[in-house]
């Protein structure tokens, strides 16, 4: 058999390209860019809209659903590893 180098944390991380460099920088994007949306509109001269705050609330949960999902697959690994 084959030494295995011990197990630490630094040998068990790992990026996830499509998580990591697609999902969470457009859904950030997003987020920002509802952001935008708001601050533009009101600063011209609107008044309060529910469409552009609903956008935003959309999107902020988008990225936090990502988020969690990456988290509860991180703690089952963790699980089975344990």
């Amino acid at each position: 058999m084959l030494a295995q180098p011990p197990q630490s944390l630094q040998s068990h991380t790992r990026f996830d390209p499509l998580f990591h460099f697609v999902i969470i920088p457009v859904l950030l994007i997003n987020v920002i860019m509802r952001i935008y949306d708001m601050a533009r509109f009101l600063i011209g001269g609107g008044s309060f809209d529910l469409r552009f705050t609903w956008a935003f609330v959309v999107s902020a949960v988008l990225l936090l659903l990502a988020f969690k999902t990456r988290l509860y697959a991180l703690k089952v690994q963790d699980r089975l590893i344990r």
